[in-house]
């Protein structure tokens, strides 16, 4: 299971005005409800507790307390989820370089087509299952997710023209720069009946690793790595404060990386003189 965090703290001692059944009106904020009982606590303003029937209240009122114990649950262990990461089949890619018409006319013409680079390229995606084990409905849960993963890319090296020869023209080296690549989204809107799972997949990204001949690793040698995913899930009470779920997967990643983190490229270094 992921790890989860929780922003902000569920809301509490915020005040509302309930209207009894005969009129009368009351302030008060809701320490616990026993949906089971129909038992509501309440606190009053002067420090009263008192545990009433929540059906002595006016309808309204009734729906403002089943969508703060709803509100209660979101926060609790009875609201999770899962991951799982899944890598599919990876497609390999073969790269050549045609040296016989590239030298033609040249010393040394004549090799032919030589292959110099493979490509493995690797789909990933997550499996997402999230539960409502509260005895209540859920609703209007917000999913946003956010991919992450290291990808390096092939940048081209500038030689200095004193040192070109036919051989880097046929070839220019490569270094491999380090991105951090991220993939995000939201799925839409849901609301989780009780005892409810919802299941869905994350889209994919695609895992990039090249390998050259040893004689070709200086050009185009790439590698890369899946760093995990952030699935943030938000919810509002009844008063308007918005509670906040995080899972994430492996829990490491929220060492690594933040929430509002963007993508970064390794800074290109100075060509040389």
């Amino acid at each position: 299971m992921g790890f989860l965090n929780l922003l902000p703290l569920l809301s509490s001692g915020i005040a509302h005005t309930f209207t009894a059944t005969d009129g009368r009106t009351l302030e008060a904020t809701i320490i616990r409800y026993q949906p089971d009982q129909e038992q509501v606590e309440i606190k009053r303003a002067d420090g009263t507790l008192l545990r009433v029937k929540s059906t002595l209240f006016e309808p309204a009122d009734q729906t403002y307390i089943q969508q703060w114990y709803a509100a209660q649950q979101f926060g609790s262990s009875h609201f999770r989820m899962q991951i799982k990461e899944v890598e599919g089949p990876y497609r390999k890619q073969t790269h050549s370089v045609d040296f016989g018409e590239e030298r033609r006319g040249l010393p040394g013409a004549g090799f032919g087509n030589v292959e110099i680079a493979n490509d493995k390229k690797t789909p990933v995606n997550y499996q997402l299952t999230l539960h409502n084990k509260a005895s209540v409905p859920i609703e209007k849960v917000k999913i946003e997710y956010k991919i992450f993963y290291q990808q390096e890319a092939a940048v081209e090296m500038e030689v200095p023209e004193e040192r070109q020869t036919e051989r880097t023209n046929l070839l220019v080296p490569h270094r491999p720069q380090n991105q951090l690549k991220i993939k995000e989204g939201r799925f839409k809107t849901l609301s989780l009946e009780a005892g409810e799972t919802w299941e869905d997949d994350s889209p994919m990204i695609t895992l990039l690793e090249r390998k050259t001949l040893r004689r070709f690793q200086q050009y185009i040698n790439l590698d890369s790595e899946p760093m995990g995913i952030w699935v943030r899930c938000s919810h509002r009470d009844p008063n308007g404060t918005v509670i906040v779920r995080d899972f994430i997967e492996p829990a490491q990643l929220e060492q690594d990386v933040s929430w509002d983190q963007e993508e970064t490229i390794e800074p290109r270094p100075r060509p040389e003189n």
